[in-house]
């Protein structure tokens, strides 16, 4: 059994999360020691940010702020929060993500996780999910919809966070291996004896979620696309990262990708065949600036 060490005091940051209910996860990157974020989040200088959690190198995990209430982690303004491309955000209209959030601050600089770093956070995001249920009887996935990074809150100001080498494949994986019965089947999360059966808020599965509306779950896993080897698909999701990462930054000429869904469904193995060749169709009439719908 893991152990939280609560390291919070009258000088961290935080507010009141109001009528909101957390089920989103946002992780961070530190880009320091566990030292010094135990220093900076307990400092009377520190006006400015928090976080809920910290997971240091060691598998150590120090609590900073009660998920009952808003750390200061997430926050950004209504004109980026109306241009959000991230689906959570965009279902959210007009809410400061910090409203709905649990943050996860890693030390380190570029989201290379230790072992025992990667264990606890995993542990860590288990344990949000079940606060979470116990406190406000709500239920919620622990998939791309609702476990995100700090660059797709706030992609101009924080494009990189938490790191380049952040194992999202791995994590995405290592969450769904907490459900019962067969692997990745949503709807059965016997976490501690909690039921996860609750979906997205109400949402159809976002990997169900095709180009041309929402598929059938069944239709979808026949036509995914069949890659031999991981580092197949994380080399497909690295190309659609970085693609949208270049778009949100303006660093092409005509936005090629703006919407983060595409790269979570390659690293997670759930693009299907049709849509990476109705991606790619998208892609080149971009490149020759055909104008098309947002992708």
């Amino acid at each position: 059994m893991r152990q939280i060490t609560w390291k919070g005091n009258n000088h961290t940051n935080s507010s009141s999360r109001g009528t909101q209910v957390p089920f989103v996860i946002v992780n961070h990157i530190s880009a320091g020691s566990m030292g010094s974020m135990d220093s900076w989040f307990t400092s009377p200088n520190n006006r400015t940010s928090s976080a809920h959690f910290g997971v240091a190198k060691d598998g150590r995990i120090h609590q900073y702020v009660d998920i009952r209430r808003m750390a200061w982690a997430n926050g950004i303004g209504a004109a980026d929060i109306a241009r959000s491309n991230t689906p959570v955000i965009r279902d959210n209209p007009g809410i400061n993500p910090n409203l709905y959030s649990v943050s996860i601050e890693h030390e380190g600089m570029d989201g290379d996780l230790t072992e025992e770093q990667f264990q606890a956070s995993v542990w860590l995001h288990r344990y949000i999910q079940q606060q979470v249920q116990e406190i406000w009887g709500r239920n919620f996935e622990l998939n791309p919809y609702h476990v995100i990074g700090h660059f797709q809150v706030n992609p101009k100001g924080k494009p990189h966070c938490p790191g380049l080498k952040f194992p999202w494949n791995r994590l995405y994986k290592a969450l769904q291996e907490g459900i019962t019965g067969e692997k990745g089947k949503e709807g059965q999360d016997r976490q501690d004896g909690h039921d996860g059966n609750a979906g997205h808020d109400g949402r159809q599965s976002q990997e169900s979620e095709g180009p041309n509306g929402r598929e059938g779950l069944q239709g979808e896993e026949r036509d995914t696309l069949k890659l031999e080897h991981s580092w197949q698909w994380k080399m497909l999701g690295d190309a659609l990262d970085g693609l949208y990462r270049k778009s949100v930054n303006g660093e092409t000429n005509t936005p090629l990708l703006t919407d983060y869904t595409w790269a979570q469904k390659a690293y997670t193995g759930k693009l299907t065949q049709s849509e990476l060749a109705w991606l790619n169709l998208i892609l080149i009439a971009r490149q020759h600036e055909i104008k098309v719908g947002e992708v």
